[in-house]
């Protein structure tokens, strides 16, 4: 090869790779911009951990190992946090009931910025970027951090079909139709702490090394291999189940003798095995021994897995967090693998992954995932679907692939006006239903901001047969609660004296109130108690279901149907807690008891 046709090949691969930059460029920017706004313009923050920031909700838990371990050096979540910590052994005693590995990946973009803040917050103190973990800039690094991360996860889908010669044009409308068009979107910007991110990169990572091992079987393959998947353990321990496509990469090979030979041969891989993955998983150990004195805990407590009851249908299907209802891209993928001509023993293997992974995730104690935008578990495992859509793609002709990308290029405003809708409060965070998600659809209007908040008025066919109201706090006096007033009791007497045995009863508190931002915890309760027991009755309420605007008063009334009264009541009472710092302001308390039958 001459001289001349060096510097031509050299010249072309400079281009490629300089265009190739330009186009993740965009990309990394239309992801981070759109998350930025979503998340941060909305809610006009003050850049604290006390505000709806990036920072929030179960990432809070992932991210906290940073700040308690660089900045408080106590090894524990912030104390402002208690709802996503458990208090368990020792009084007092708290342990972080999220794993490690998420803050592993988020530490290099946590300790830049946090050396960063810390020299200009010594030259030029100012609040907004005080060096305590969550000010602005710590926000705003962990929104990068996501973004990079999604980026980088895609990059390496992209290495690993252009090793398995999945065609370019392929490889370019997946990227862009899977980055904007599923929850990727929405959870590498808008909730970049949450651990989803973290665990798509680190599958797509050890794909690419699966293949290149299967292709080859070498020392640093496997170690990497090993590597990333106790990486993985660290951050979202059943995703541990992707190694049940691995198969997948043997069949695609055709290399199986020689990694069992490769196997038999070893010594010294396994040696390093235990050291590199025993290393990665004491970080844990290690935590949970500061924070409980026990290498071995279960964080989780009254949490778990039900195998004999998964929601399995349901966590495909249901308006509530189906995730080919909010993601039907990935309906539209499994559909082409399905009726593509790839092997049928990788259509076998996959089904398989495809079948345990959804039963495990199907079988958690709460299936929907708490708050989120569809099924977030399963938006880790979009490399495999992503590899093994490209492969069948491949097989089809152009014309049968333009169909697909037309048809799947609506799952991107789609996508783009959920997650609008998610941060809204348009869409509810967990309490979809059929009703709400057509009564919504598409909704971009002011006037359906946190409508599917609404609650229903159970009380409405109802015929009343007599009332009592009681004005609680009448005076235009303003009450606050929050953390450091957590606890205020309304309303107090004795259940015999308001319930009858022979009607039913509701409830109903009407009050003026106001809260600081739109995740604001407070909740008000009705409580029974029983006679010489220790069981109750309770009936509890968010403040936000009601008041639908952050920084305005509102007038608002809750109601509770208790329905009969029973013999064995003792006392009622009325109250409202607030266990996070956030603010909610309140007057005019007044509650009407109304006896009822049907």
């Amino acid at each position: 090869m001459t001289f001349k046709t060096n510097k031509i090949l050299l010249q072309k691969h400079f281009t490629y790779n300089k265009r190739s930059l330009v186009l993740w460029s965009i990309l990394f920017t239309i992801v981070f911009c759109l998350g930025f706004v979503f998340r941060m313009q909305k809610h006009d923050i003050k850049y604290d951990i006390n505000q709806y920031n990036v920072i929030t909700s179960d990432g809070i838990g992932y991210y906290s190992y940073l700040p308690s371990t660089f900045i408080k050096k106590e090894h524990q979540i912030s104390d402002n946090q208690d709802h996503y910590i458990n208090f368990d052994r020792t009084p007092g005693n708290k342990q972080n009931k999220y794993f490690v590995g998420t803050s592993i990946l988020m530490a290099p973009f946590f300790i830049t910025t946090h050396l960063i803040t810390k020299t200009l917050h010594a030259i030029h103190p100012n609040e907004s970027y005080r060096p305590n973990g969550y000010t602005f800039p710590y926000q705003l690094a962990i929104c990068f951090a996501g973004v990079f991360y999604l980026i980088l996860g895609l990059f390496y889908f992209k290495k690993l079909a252009t090793k398995l010669s999945i065609k370019r044009e392929i490889i370019f409308f997946l990227i862009i139709l899977f980055a904007l068009g599923t929850q990727l979107l929405e959870l590498a910007s808008y909730e970049s702490s949450f651990s989803h991110i973290y665990a798509f990169f680190t599958i797509s990572i050890s794909l690419y090394i699966c293949n290149e091992f299967t292709r080859k079987p070498r020392l640093h393959y496997f170690l990497g291999l090993v590597f990333f998947l106790s990486l993985l353990l660290l951050i979202r321990p059943t995703d541990i189940l992707i190694a049940l496509c691995f198969p997948i990469f043997i069949l695609i090979n055709g290399n199986s003798k020689q990694i069992i030979s490769w196997f038999l041969k070893q010594r010294v891989a396994y040696l390093y095995t235990l050291l590199i993955g025993g290393g990665l998983l004491f970080i844990q150990l290690y935590y949970w021994k500061l924070q409980s004195g026990s290498f071995i805990l279960w964080t989780y407590t009254d949490e778990g897995f039900d195998f004999s009851s998964p929601a399995f249908f349901e966590v495909l299907f249901s308006y509530k967090k189906g995730l080919f209802v909010y993601a039907p891209l990935l309906f539209i993928s499994l559909i082409i693998i399905l009726l593509s001509k790839l092997d049928k023993w990788l259509k076998i293997w996959f089904l398989i992954f495809f079948i345990a992974n959804n039963y495990v995730i199907s079988s958690w104690w709460c299936w929907w995932y708490g708050g989120s935008l569809g099924m977030r578990p399963w938006m880790d495992f979009i490399p495999i679907i992503l590899i093994l859509l490209g492969l069948a793609l491949n097989q089809f002709h152009f014309r049968v692939r333009s169909a697909f990308y037309l048809t799947a290029l609506f799952c991107i405003p789609l996508n783009i006006v959920y997650s609008y809708q998610y941060s809204w409060g348009i869409m509810h965070w967990d309490s979809m239903n059929y009703e709400k998600y057509w009564q919504t659809f598409m909704k971009t209007s002011s006037d359906f901001d946190f409508i599917t908040y609404d609650p229903s008025t159970p009380y409405k066919d109802y015929k009343v047969i007599d009332s009592i109201t009681v004005n609680i706090r009448e005076t235009e006096k303003i009450n606050i609660i929050d953390k450091n007033n957590m606890f205020i009791t309304l309303f107090e007497a004795q259940s015999d004296s308001i319930f009858s045995n022979n009607y039913g009863t509701y409830v109903k508190v009407e009050f003026d109130g106001k809260v600081e931002f739109m995740r604001a915890s407070a909740n008000l309760t009705c409580n029974k108690n029983l006679k010489n027991s220790t069981e109750n009755i309770q009936k509890s309420k968010r403040i936000i279901q009601y008041i639908r605007s952050s920084q305005k008063w509102m007038h608002k009334e809750i109601v509770f149907d208790f329905g009969k009264g029973r013999e064995n009541e003792s006392d009622f009472s009325i109250f409202l807690y607030n266990n996070q710092l956030n603010k909610f302001w309140f007057k005019n308390f007044k509650v009407t008891f109304y006896n009822y039958f049907d």
